[in-house]
């Protein structure tokens, strides 16, 4: 994620230097410094946005670098014992719970800052989910929602870390993921 970050630093200052050497041939050195201003300019913008749309031509997903991030999971528990697990793998991931409801089953809570982003705020609801034609057992199912977004409202791109914490909270759930 740091070489979208290098690659768009590396064609901005291309782009600026192609544009004032040939615009200072073409007209003269007084013009070559806006040209080469718009220059840069110009792949300061268009490369954040066409290099996740080249990422996707090599498999990625197109929402890989969005960073609100959002997935739902099912867990053959309780309600109230899933949130409990929540609260337990957001502290061992080093967040910082900022608000939690047991009886709404919600909590909040903020990751650290990273760099790739000025950290996230997680949220997650949990609600009992019930199943037509299961047994007693089997209706004791939570349906877990996760999102994250960032801190900052400004940031557009989060490189890939608001997936990566939805992901690591829904494997730690599901226990497929590092304990």
């Amino acid at each position: 994620m740091v070489a979208i970050l290098k690659l768009t630093l590396a064609l901005t200052v291309i782009a600026a230097l192609t544009g004032f050497v040939i615009a200072a041939k073409a007209v003269g050195m007084a013009e070559a410094v806006p040209i080469a201003l718009v220059c840069g300019g110009a792949a300061l913008v268009a490369t954040p946005v066409l290099v996740p749309l080249g990422l996707v031509a090599f498999g990625l997903p197109m929402n890989a670098y969005n960073p609100h991030q959002q997935a739902a999971l099912l867990l053959a528990m309780p309600p109230g014992q899933a949130l409990d697990r929540v609260d337990r793998e957001l502290a061992a991931m080093g967040a910082r719970v900022a608000e939690t409801s047991a009886a709404e089953g919600f909590l909040v809570a903020r990751t650290q800052a990273s760099r790739r982003s000025h950290g996230e705020w997680v949220s997650v609801r949990v609600a009992a989910a019930e199943i037509e034609g299961a047994d007693a057992e089997a209706k004791e199912m939570a349906l877990v929602t996760i999102e994250s977004r960032p801190v900052s409202r400004l940031q557009v791109c989060d490189f890939g870390k608001g997936r990566e914490n939805v992901e690591r909270i829904a494997a730690r759930l599901t226990g497929s993921g590092p304990a």
